[in-house]
């Protein structure tokens, strides 16, 4: 089961092990595929687009399909790293709908009439 170079192996060096490549893949993480066209676009929003976000998140796919890591695009847009896995995500399952804010969604009690007036009651 065990060959002699193995006699040193230990759950702690395998967790090490397993640890080490995941955290080569979350801050290695990068844009690979991807067309002339998106590219041309992603230009074209990263220029001219009226939304800060949108531009925002179209120049950092464009830099991670250059090599630019997680790590250093958090630097760069000084987000968090999950904020820059979250626009590669919406990137990856959306295409270029992924550069566009999601829509909010309300909570209906919020709005209701009797949130309202009890809120007009604590104020007045």
């Amino acid at each position: 089961m065990y060959s002699e170079n193995d006699r040193f192996w230990t759950p702690l060096a395998a967790f090490k092990m397993l640890y080490q490549s995941y955290l080569i893949n979350l801050f290695m993480r990068y844009v690979r595929q991807i067309t002339q066209d998106q590219v041309d676009y992603l230009r074209d929003i990263a220029r001219r687009s009226r939304n800060y976000r949108e531009r925002e998140r179209a120049k950092a796919i464009l830099l991670s399909y250059k090599g630019y890591n997680v790590t250093v695009l958090s630097d760069i847009f000084e987000v968090s790293r999950g904020t820059i896995t979250n626009w590669l995500d919406a990137w990856e399952a959306r295409g270029l709908g992924g550069l566009k804010d999601l829509p909010k969604q309300l909570n209906e009690t919020s709005l209701s009439s009797k949130s309202l007036s009890a809120k007009s009651l604590i104020y007045n």
